[in-house]
């Protein structure tokens, strides 16, 4: 694995590559707006509409778009292949847990 760093504007474009596969993730700018802290998207990430839905899972910030929130979620199952869960899934064994 390898790493290749590229400054183009005041963006940063870092190129991993893993097992031959091209990952590209690219940095935006934080920056003060009043008592907010904003992001400076790139031209290629900007959303259409006013409005993001906006997610945290741990230190990881999710920005969707508002008028069609599911969009992400359909476009990704494309990217399953068709051996995925093909023999199901495995059953688990029931806990006994306290009741409370």
């Amino acid at each position: 694995m390898y790493t290749k760093l590229y400054l183009v504007k005041i963006y940063i474009k870092v190129y991993t590559f893993i097992n031959k596969e091209v990952i590209c993730m690219t940095t935006a700018k934080l920056f003060e707006n009043g008592r907010s802290q904003a992001v400076r998207l790139p031209k290629e990430f900007r959303f259409n509409g006013d409005e993001v839905i906006i997610n945290k899972i741990g230190n990881v910030v999710l920005l969707m778009p508002k008028d069609d929130e599911w969009a992400g979620f359909v476009a990704g199952l494309s990217l399953f292949t068709d051996d995925f869960m093909c023999n199901g899934r495995e059953d688990i064994d029931h806990q006994e847990r306290e009741t409370l």
